[in-house]
């Protein structure tokens, strides 16, 4: 059933005819949103910077919590979460949190080789490691780095379906960013 599609596109990578399947699915998903309200499962994982944010708070308890094999079979029965299902660990220091030096609201006034970095909610809450190792070779390579104001990107709520929620989070964040790209980074 298309509401069992994660929207991870191995299905249309694996076509052999080139049929983007995963974005039919994300399509019939957002036509079965018009009529039918989404699953409780859909409206909780397509919502990464909100449980991420809880999750980060109590990742010392959530952690154990989503590796305790009667805790993943109760989320399998209440959500549709397959009890086997790979669940990133939350990082109890958010990626933001650890760069707080660099984030800034406004463009600063010298950009040459400035880079503002839209580092997406895996790398916020899961993989902050992954974002200082994207700053490590940004700076290699001369760059100064800055985190301007961002939120999630939406593409979580998009492959459910939720595309008044995505058109939000796409709106924000053109907004916050629109003074980056109108200083020239």
């Amino acid at each position: 059933a298309v509401t069992w599609c994660s929207g991870c596109g191995t299905c249309t990578r694996v076509c052999p005819h080139g049929v983007a399947v995963a974005e039919i699915n994300i399509q019939a998903k957002a036509r079965l949103a018009e009529t039918h309200a989404p699953p409780l499962r859909d409206q909780i994982i397509s919502r990464t910077e909100l449980y991420g944010f809880a999750g980060s708070l109590a990742a010392p308890i959530a952690n154990p919590v989503l590796r305790f094999r009667p805790a993943r079979w109760a989320m399998e029965k209440a959500l549709g979460i397959d009890r086997d299902a790979p669940m990133p660990p939350f990082a109890a220091r958010t990626f933001r949190a650890r760069q707080r030096s660099r984030c800034t609201s406004k463009p600063p006034a010298d950009v040459a080789r400035v880079v503002a970095y839209f580092h997406g909610c895996s790398t916020n809450y899961y993989e902050p490691d992954l974002g200082r190792t994207a700053i490590a070779v940004l700076e290699k390579l001369g760059c100064r780095v800055i985190l301007p104001p961002q939120r999630c990107c939406g593409l979580p709520l998009q492959s459910n379906g939720l595309f008044s929620a995505a058109r939000w989070h796409a709106s924000t964040n053109i907004r916050l960013l629109h003074p980056f790209v109108e200083a020239g980074i």
